[in-house]
C-alpha cells in the first residue's frame, strides 16, 4: 500500500514594488498558500513563468498584482501592462489559467475598471480586511477561467490590441535592461542629463554626433526614458550618503545643474574637502555608478523569493 501523497499547497503570487501588499505574506502562508514575492514587475514576470509556465506540472495560483504602481527602473512599465500580458498568454496557452487579482490602493471606479480590462478576474483594495484575504483561499480551490475567453467578438479585437502592445513593450523593456554597462556609457549619459564635463583634449569626430545620440536613446531606453534615468542617478546618491557621502553629494548637484567649478568651490569654500579630493571623486563618479548599475542588475534579475 502506497502513502497518499499530501495535495500541493496553491501558490499565492505577489508581485508588488509598493510595499504594503508584502505585508500579507504571513496571513497568504497562515491561509494554505505556498507564498512566492517580487518586488518588482519585470522579476515578477520571470517568477510567474518560472512557477506555471509548461512543463510545469499544474498547479492552483492566485497572482495578485499591484496595478498601480510601476517597475522601479521603468516608471513607464505599469503593473496594469504586465496583467494584460499574463491575460494575452493565458489566452494562447503559453501559460495555465491562474486566478489574477489586482490590488489597489485607493478606491477609484477607474482602476477597478482598467484592471478588468487588463486581464484582472478580482480586485482588492489596501488595506486587505481579514475577510477579503480569507476568500482568496476558497478562490484557489475553483478553477480559474481564460481572461476574456467570453468577451463579444468586437470587444475581444481591442482587448487582444491592447494585450499585444503591451507584449511588445514588455519585450522592448526587457532587451533594454539586460544591457552591460560601462563607465563610458555612464559618463555618456551624465554629459547629457548634466553639465558633467567633457573628457580632457575630447574633440568631435565626424559621423560621431549620429553615433553618440543612438548610444544617448538607448542608454535612456534601458533605465525607463530621461525621467527614469534621473531617479536611478537620485535613488543611487541616497544609496551612497553612507557609505560615499562626498560622491553622493557630487551626484545630486550635477542633477541641480551645477557645473564641475561651483561643485568644487562649494566644498571648498566651506573647508569640508581639499579641491583634489573632490576632482578626484568626479573624475571617479562614472566607475562608481557603472559599478552599482552592475550590481543593481544582478540582483534584479531574480529579485524574488518562494517560502
Amino acid at each position: 500500500m502506497t502513502r497518499r501523497q499530501r495535495p500541493k499547497r496553491p501558490y499565492a503570487v505577489l508581485i508588488a514594488p509598493d510595499k504594503a501588499l508584502l505585508q500579507q505574506r504571513d496571513a497568504l502562508a497562515a491561509l494554505g498558500f505556498t507564498v512566492a514575492v517580487s518586488g518588482s514587475l519585470l522579476s515578477g514576470y520571470g517568477l510567474v513563468r518560472h512557477l506555471l509556465a509548461p512543463p510545469q506540472p499544474a498547479q492552483q495560483a492566485v497572482i495578485l498584482l499591484d496595478v498601480q504602481s510601476a517597475d522601479p527602473g521603468f516608471p513607464d512599465f505599469p503593473g496594469l501592462l504586465l496583467a494584460a500580458v499574463l491575460a494575452r498568454q493565458m489566452r494562447l496557452g503559453e501559460l495555465p489559467p491562474a486566478w489574477m487579482v489586482g490590488v489597489v490602493t485607493r478606491h477609484m471606479p477607474e482602476s477597478e475598471a482598467e484592471s478588468l480590462v487588463a486581464g484582472c478576474q478580482r480586485v482588492l483594495h489596501l488595506p486587505v480586511e481579514p475577510d477579503t484575504l480569507s476568500s482568496l483561499a476558497g478562490l484557489a480551490r475553483q478553477p480559474p477561467p481564460i481572461p476574456h475567453r467570453d468577451a463579444p467578438p468586437g470587444e475581444a479585437r481591442a482587448l487582444y490590441t491592447i494585450q499585444m502592445i503591451a507584449q511588445r513593450m514588455l519585450l522592448a523593456v526587457q532587451s533594454a535592461r539586460v544591457r552591460t554597462w560601462t563607465p563610458e556609457d555612464v559618463a555618456l549619459l551624465l554629459r547629457w542629463l548634466t553639465p558633467y564635463p567633457q573628457p580632457k583634449g575630447a574633440t568631435q569626430q565626424v559621423g560621431a554626433g549620429a553615433d553618440e545620440a543612438r548610444r544617448i536613446e538607448s542608454l535612456l531606453r534601458s533605465l525607463g526614458g530621461v525621467r527614469g534615468a534621473r531617479q536611478r542617478l537620485e535613488t543611487i546618491a541616497e544609496q551612497w550618503q553612507t557609505r560615499h557621502p562626498l560622491h553622493s553629494e557630487i551626484v545630486l548637484k550635477f542633477l541641480d545643474g551645477l557645473e564641475r567649478a561651483e561643485i568644487v568651490k562649494y566644498f571648498v569654500r566651506r573647508r569640508l574637502y581639499e579641491d583634489s579630493r573632490v576632482y578626484h571623486c568626479i573624475n571617479d563618479l562614472p566607475r562608481r555608478i557603472c559599478d552599482q548599475l552592475r550590481r543593481d542588475q544582478v540582483m534584479q534579475q531574480e529579485d524574488w523569493t518562494i517560502d
